[in-house]
């Protein structure tokens, strides 16, 4: 995660930016949902980790093998109930 220090308004702008143009870019969805966690948007940080998961298990599906850093808010082992 590539944060300027004090800056996660510019940080989290940057990477809607970047989605705008890929909806589906993992580190985008990843670094944004942990920039609106550092603006107290907890809700858009869930539901970004939520979507970065949905993503990446479609990812897996078209190539098994592929392994992918997506759980911020949730560790492997627990169930995602908003997903």
């Amino acid at each position: 995660m590539y944060l300027l220090p004090n800056l996660p308004l510019v940080c989290y702008d940057r990477y809607d930016a970047a989605l705008a143009l890929d909806p589906s870019l993992l580190p985008a969805l990843n670094n944004r949902a942990l920039a609106a966690l550092k603006l107290g948007r907890a809700g858009e940080a869930e539901r970004d980790c939520c979507k970065a998961r949905i993503v990446s298990l479609s990812a897996r599906r078209r190539r098994p093998g592929i392994h992918f850093c997506v759980d911020l808010m949730n560790p492997p082992h627990s169930p995602l109930p908003h997903c």
